[in-house]
């Protein structure tokens, strides 16, 4: 019994080892000088491209993988880390860390790999640089999907931070604090830089324990970047967005997480404001559905692209 269990978990690695195998033979990665910053860009899979864009401010594509590995059987992921994030850098100029820059590298990246009329997926705070390109490039937009957008505007963001603070234990909360005093925090190291937002997103998920699944990769340099980052708290205080949702004429797919702290109320008025626009609800999920209930959140992603073919 013990021999035959053994074989069989050999045998199961070797095949989730060639699934990778199959997955990362299409694998491309690089950097790409664009509006005087070097941005680093990863692809992987083959079919129709997809322009990712994750959150923050202050993380970087990695969280993505390997889970979205699974869509990449069908489609090309274009993942990039943005301006001042991850392995990409900062402009000479820190007043161009704004959204508007932000805008311009992704209609950037669109035209250095080739898209037409592009799929753009964005998760969280991602959200709002693709709300703000739908807005300047809307003939450039095949598609827009929103994986648990940020609120589109402040005061309701202020609401999801509330909602999240007060989910976090006593113990969790004393943790943190206790991490937050620490010299590797203090220097940002990227070891306390790793569990302290490991702490953070697990009051975000429907299962905490899925926090310790995240692939996360904080750089060297990240304090710096961070500095630089400051520069773009000026577009994320007093703005709304909703009014000039209309516009948006790309068909739209909003992804929640039930459990994610955005009040169910800020995506519905996303929904009902952007004219042709869906939400998918994903149950015992929170802000990262592709980790917590993969197979629920590709099957959704799937069937509204071949939905707009």
């Amino acid at each position: 019994m013990h021999f035959r269990f053994i074989a069989f978990t050999i045998l199961a690695l070797l095949l989730v080892q060639d699934a990778v195998t199959q997955v990362s033979l299409f694998a491309r990665e690089g950097t790409s000088l664009v509006n005087g910053v070097r941005l680093y860009h990863k692809s992987v899979g083959t079919g129709e491209p997809i322009l990712i864009l994750h959150g923050g401010p202050g993380l970087n594509h990695s969280y993505f993988r390997p889970q979205m590995g699974e869509l990449a059987r069908t489609h090309r992921l274009i993942f990039f880390d943005q301006r001042a994030h991850g392995r990409s850098s900062s402009p000479r100029d820190t007043n161009a860390v704004r959204m508007k820059n932000f805008v311009e590298d992704v209609e950037a990246m669109r035209k250095s790999f080739g898209l037409g009329g592009m799929n753009l997926m964005a998760h969280s705070w991602g959200s709002l640089v693709a709300l703000s390109y739908a807005f300047k490039y809307p003939e450039n937009l095949k598609s827009l999907i929103l994986i648990n957008p940020v609120a589109a505007n402040d005061s309701l963001g202020r609401v999801a931070a509330q909602v999240q603070a007060g989910r976090v234990s006593r113990e969790d909360s004393l943790k943190r604090v206790d991490l937050m005093r620490s010299e590797g925090f203090r220097r940002r190291s990227p070891a306390a830089l790793d569990r302290f937002f490991r702490m953070v997103f697990r009051s975000s998920l429907h299962d905490g324990r899925y926090a310790d699944s995240l692939t996360l990769f904080f750089p060297r340099d990240y304090a710096a970047k961070s500095e630089n980052l400051r520069h773009l708290a000026t577009d994320l205080v007093n703005f709304d967005l909703y009014p000039s949702l209309k516009a948006i004429s790309a068909p739209t797919l909003i992804i929640r997480g039930e459990a994610d702290p955005t009040p169910v109320s800020a995506v519905e008025m996303m929904a009902d404001s952007i004219p042709n626009a869906r939400i998918r609800t994903i149950a015992k999920s929170g802000h990262f559905p592709f980790v917590e209930q993969r197979q629920q959140f590709f099957e959704s992603v799937r069937t509204f692209l071949y939905s707009i073919k």
